[in-house]
């Protein structure tokens, strides 16, 4: 029974890869369609209304031909529907956008190399994570860039690594202030079967974002801000249960002076109470104390949910989350949301 709970844990978090129909195959060539319709309804705070959203559905399109020799050439696109006005709003019915596209070579024996508008290795090193909407993630590394060169190892002995360079703006005649100049980031994981039944995963990851003086910058190697964040994250499963925890920090600086501190700490925990239904619940601490303006704000969020799988392509959950939000000695701020959510993948 825990053997059969464990690959149902497996395959619920590879799903959106899984489930992709490979629409084309020959020749080496392999062409697959997939992606998943995630809805919620219910109210994310008590200034907003209850209200039907798009929670970040998605269409993927991945291609890759055999080169021979353990070697690939790949790519990917992926666009989400959450186009407003010519900007992503993540829970609007929007026009479609592109949220990823790349290319890029692949050896099973060494790795893969992709170029593009991509997430980086750093969205990785997310561990903890349970929730769907409500209090999602606290992940304070880099997690993406629209010009992307990323590197992920094959595994090692549970071993594996990344790397990654975030390009920044081009033209050197009309710099924008306060925009990335560059980032990189490194990234490092290990998963192992310590005993029957007893899995355990480590991710920890930096990154480092670096920003424009703009117009008028008369060094082109001058910068004016930087973004340095790092962040580790560990998860035990055991049977039916799971166990996580992550903790992150980082500072921002402008102009050389230190502006801004956080802290970012999730605990969770998760139980297969049988193949279809999984419940789970997490704790969120975030803390940010402001530099410049001698200020300190604390926010904890707690979250509970349900999970019930109709078919392992048809996710239903009902969640639910509390936040406190405290600024310096002022009077905390208390906050609920709630709904029910259903994905489907394909």
């Amino acid at each position: 029974m825990k053997k059969t709970l464990v690959a149902l844990a497996v395959a619920a978090v590879a799903a959106t890869s899984a489930n992709a129909a490979t629409v084309y195959e020959a020749d080496g060539t392999k062409v697959e369609l997939g992606g998943s319709l995630r809805l919620f309804l219910g109210k994310l705070g008590k200034d907003e209304r209850g209200d039907l959203l798009n929670d970040k559905s998605r269409l993927i399109l991945k291609a890759s031909q055999d080169l021979g020799d353990g070697f690939k050439a790949l790519g990917g696109f992926e666009i989400r529907f959450d186009n407003v006005n010519g900007s992503s709003d993540k829970y609007k019915f929007g026009d479609p956008r592109t949220d990823k596209l790349y290319a890029g070579f692949a050896h099973s024996d060494v790795g893969t190399v992709t170029f593009g508008r991509q997430a980086t290795t750093g969205d990785e090193v997310d561990l903890a994570n349970n929730a769907h909407i409500i209090g999602d993630g606290n992940n304070n590394l880099n997690t993406s860039g629209k010009k992307v060169a990323k590197f992920r190892s094959a595994e090692w002995q549970g071993f594996s690594f990344g790397a990654d360079y975030v390009f920044g703006q081009a033209n050197k005649n009309a710099l924008v202030h306060g925009e990335t100049k560059y980032g990189y980031g490194a990234s490092l994981f290990y998963s192992r079967e310590l005993a029957q039944d007893f899995l355990f995963d480590f991710a920890a990851g930096y990154t480092k974002v670096k920003t424009d003086v703009g117009a008028g910058n008369v060094r082109p190697t001058q910068t004016f801000g930087s973004d340095v964040q790092w962040r580790a994250a560990t998860k035990f499963t055991y049977g039916p249960a799971s166990l996580g925890a992550e903790y992150g920090q980082g500072q921002l600086k402008e102009g050389g002076v230190k502006t801004e501190e956080n802290r970012n700490l999730i605990v969770s925990l998760k139980y297969h109470v049988n193949e279809p239904i999984a419940v789970y619940t997490q704790w969120l601490n975030d803390r940010t104390k402001d530099l410049v303006n001698n200020t300190k704000e604390t926010k904890n969020t707690i979250v509970a949910g349900v999970g019930y799988r109709l078919h392992k392509n048809v996710l239903t959950y009902v969640e639910y989350g509390y936040t406190r939000t405290k600024e310096n000695d002022q009077s905390a701020e208390r906050d609920n949301a709630f709904g029910v959510g259903l994905r489907v993948f394909f």
